[in-house]
C-alpha cells in the first residue's frame, strides 16, 4: 500500500503581502525617526539655552566682582549709541563700553593719571562679553547726597540661532562711591569730570 505524503506549500509570500509588510515597516521606521529627531532637537535647544544662560551668569559674576570693588566713584553715559560706564577699583579707572551694533561689551582700564587719554570710547577695546542683545546699568541712590548704594544690571545674551536669555541683578557696593552724573554735551567732558572727581576724593583721603 502506497503511503500518501502531504505536499508542502513552498509558494512563500504573495506580492500583496510583501507590499503590506514593507508599508508597515516604513510607518514604524518613520515613527522611530520622528521620535529620535524630536529628541535630538530638544537636546540641541536645551544645550543652546544652557550655553547662553552660562554666558550670562559668567558675565554677571564678573560684574559683581568689579562693582563690589568700586570705591571712589561711578558714572554711566550713553555716547553716540555706546553705553559707557566709568568706575574705579581703588587704584585704576575702569570702564565698560557697550557696542549695540557689534553686540558686544568691551572693557578697559588705566591709571588715574592717564585715564583721560587712555579711556576714551575708541580705546575701550578688550573683549568682555559677546552676543549681547541688550545691556543697561542703573545706579541706585537710596540715601542722602550723591553717594550710590547699589547698581542694577540688565543683560540680554543671544547665540547665533537666536536663542536668548534675559537676566538682571542688583549689586550693592561694598563702599559708597560718589555718583557722577553725565553732562549733556560729550563723552570727553564726562571722562574729565569723572577723573577729576575721583582724583579729588583720593587727594582728600576719602
Amino acid at each position: 500500500m502506497r503511503k500518501r505524503f502531504k505536499q508542502k506549500n513552498n509558494k512563500g509570500f504573495s506580492l500583496v503581502e510583501l507590499i503590506i509588510s514593507f508599508a508597515l515597516l516604513g510607518v514604524v521606521a518613520i515613527g522611530v525617526f520622528m521620535v529620535m529627531s524630536a529628541g535630538s532637537n530638544m537636546f540641541t535647544s536645551v544645550d543652546r539655552q544652557i550655553n547662553v544662560q552660562y554666558k550670562s551668569q559668567t558675565a554677571m559674576s564678573q560684574f559683581q566682582q568689579y562693582f563690589m570693588g568700586c570705591s571712589k566713584g561711578i558714572t554711566v553715559y550713553d555716547y553716540e549709541g555706546n553705553g559707557i560706564i566709568y568706575f574705579d577699583n581703588g587704584e585704576d579707572v575702569c570702564a565698560f563700553r557697550y557696542d549695540p551694533g557689534g553686540k558686544a561689551i568691551y572693557f578697559g582700564s588705566a591709571g588715574t593719571s592717564s585715564a583721560k587719554a587712555d579711556l576714551t570710547a575708541d580705546k575701550i577695546t578688550d573683549p568682555f562679553c559677546s552676543g549681547v542683545e541688550g545691556f543697561s546699568l542703573t545706579v541706585l541712590n537710596q540715601g542722602s547726597g550723591a553717594l550710590a548704594q547699589s547698581i542694577r544690571v540688565d543683560l540680554t545674551v543671544a547665540d547665533n540661532s537666536g536663542k536668548t536669555y534675559n537676566s538682571n541683578q542688583i549689586f550693592s557696593f561694598r563702599n559708597r562711591p560718589v555718583y557722577v552724573s553725565a553732562p549733556a554735551d560729550e563723552e570727553s567732558t564726562l571722562l574729565d569730570t569723572y577723573v577729576d572727581t575721583i582724583t579729588g576724593a583720593l587727594e582728600a583721603g576719602d
